[in-house]
């Protein structure tokens, strides 16, 4: 019977490579359901699945968010399938030991599943409805003045009742090994600025520029660390951070500096001076699909950090734009203009020492 089913399989694949993209999402559709069978034949019947993508500031939301819905709706077993860059790592900042990871090819059969049956005849919640690979959901409402990115995962997404409880992540102290490691590359305790200059949301700064707010960081007295995997000509050494010891690192450190980006989610509650950089707003933004302003992805706004508190300077720049805007050139001497205003904003947050 076994081998008659293997055959089966193999034959329905040749046909379908061979056929419509219809036929594929069918067998996507029939391919999800028989995962979530699996995994009701291992946890439960009753369990119910969350389905979780997006990059890491949408799983972060996701996991903070989570047990509020799981809490309203009486929700007893539950398994997140994720798909998300380092959703394990992330998983485990809020201790969630109900994470199954699995590839792009398996969690969208799952979403093919939905969009043919359903959530109730599933038992499936998708948390992150605007993925390119599920054909609808894409609601420009989420995105206007009226709405921050915290709202997006409240309402649009989870029906979550006002006074929500935003579940905090778990950080790891930092060893004595990773002092010492971080110590050959100028980590000093109080006098150090860690830089992440990387984001998938917005468009990049160019390297020049960063190196200038390096060097002038360095003439105020500090030393720079730049979390990034490859360092490609930014004058200041580097260190890729564990999400799990980021809010320590920074504290250690003193000071942060980055571009808006789901790592800024991740380091909101570090107690230590942050710049975050975002992009301007401009009247030819795309907000369909994609929006990183202050006043929809400000952490201030998104109740991540208090609006008291000093501690936080959120600085926007049209040298920074959206992924999906379109791109919008500036002359020569605006840009130069735009670039002397960014590094003398952000060099002006910090004191000499």
């Amino acid at each position: 019977m076994m081998a008659m089913d293997q055959g089966f399989v193999k034959g329905l694949k040749s046909y379908i490579r061979e056929k419509t993209p219809f036929a594929e999402s069918m067998y996507k559709a029939w391919k999800g359901g028989q995962i979530l069978r699996r995994i009701r034949a291992r946890y439960g019947e009753d369990t119910h699945v969350f389905l979780m993508r997006g990059a890491t500031g949408d799983t972060y939301l996701q996991l903070a968010l989570i047990e509020n819905y799981i809490r309203e709706r009486h929700i007893a077993s539950y398994k997140i399938v994720a798909d998300s860059a380092r959703c394990r790592e992330l998983g485990s900042l809020f201790q969630e030991k109900d994470l199954i990871a699995m590839n792009g090819y398996k969690v969208e059969s799952i979403e093919k599943a939905y969009m043919l049956m359903g959530s109730r005849k599933l038992n499936l919640t998708i948390l992150f409805p605007w993925t390119y690979t599920l054909y609808f959901n894409r609601c420009r409402i989420r995105m206007t003045e009226r709405f921050h990115f915290m709202d997006t995962y409240q309402y649009y997404v989870l029906n979550l009742k006002d006074g929500m409880r935003i579940r905090r992540p778990r950080f790891r102290e930092l060893p004595q090994e990773r002092l010492k490691e971080l110590g050959t590359k100028g980590l000093r305790k109080g006098k150090t600025v860690i830089i992440a200059p990387e984001a998938n949301s917005v468009t990049q700064l160019e390297s020049a520029l960063w190196n200038k707010i390096i060097e002038g960081l360095a003439q105020k007295g500090y030393t720079v660390i730049v979390n990034v995997e490859q360092n490609e000509g930014l004058c200041a050494p580097d260190y890729f951070c564990a999400y799990a010891e980021s809010v320590p690192l920074l504290e250690y450190a003193g000071y942060f500096i980055g571009l808006r980006s789901g790592f800024c989610d991740i380091v909101s509650s570090a107690k230590c001076r942050k710049v975050v950089i975002y992009p301007a707003k401009t009247a030819r933004a795309d907000y369909s699909e994609h929006r990183t302003e202050i006043e929809f992805c400000g952490l201030k706004r998104m109740h991540l950090v208090e609006e008291k508190d000093d501690t936080l300077t959120e600085i926007d720049t049209p040298l920074v734009r959206n992924i999906t805007d379109a791109r919008q050139e500036l002359s020569g001497e605006e840009r130069e203009y735009e670039q002397i205003e960014l590094i003398r904003k952000v060099l002006d947050c910090f004191e000499n020492i």
